[in-house]
């Protein structure tokens, strides 16, 4: 098929598709927004993913080898109320599923209870603990970010 593995849409992300495709590993993140990824990453990894996913039946992917990847999604609730009230669980296997399509496995690490504006004063946000999102800033976030370079680490080993 001529076009198995490209992208047909010629524009500046071509050059990006084609340095994927020699990567050993790849990390893509994204703020969970209303329960997806932005819109920007969506579209990318549409044009990614339907580019490289093959429709055989023998031959998943036309990469030729596993890319590793993972996934860095934040978000501005915390634990608790991503998996007992949203369920933001079927999100988490969704986007690691999808990614498997066309690399193969996927890590995958939520970020909890981020910062969502710089200055909570400025606005009217009353549904969040501030105070809590500002000690977990404080306390949590040198954790995640530990984590995304573990997460890095693995991944090109």
């Amino acid at each position: 098929v001529k076009t198995e593995g490209r992208c047909v849409i010629k524009d500046d992300l071509m050059p990006i598709l084609e340095q994927i495709k020699s990567a050993d590993a790849l990390i893509i993140g994204s703020p969970n927004y209303f329960g997806n990824v932005s819109s920007a990453i969506h579209v990318a990894l549409e044009r990614i993913l339907f580019s490289n996913v093959s429709y055989q039946k023998d031959k998943p992917s036309v990469f030729g080898k596993k890319i590793k990847t993972g996934f860095i999604m934040p978000m501005n609730v915390d634990k608790n109320i991503s998996t007992n009230y949203y369920k933001y669980d079927w999100l988490f296997n969704h986007i690691k599923n999808t990614m498997a399509t066309a690399f193969g496995e996927c890590e995958f690490l939520p970020v909890y209870n981020t910062i969502q504006v710089a200055d909570y004063s400025k606005y009217n946000i009353t549904c969040f603990d501030i105070s809590q999102k500002l000690k977990d800033r404080k306390e949590k976030f040198p954790e995640y970010l530990d984590l995304a370079y573990k997460l890095g680490q693995k991944l090109v080993q």
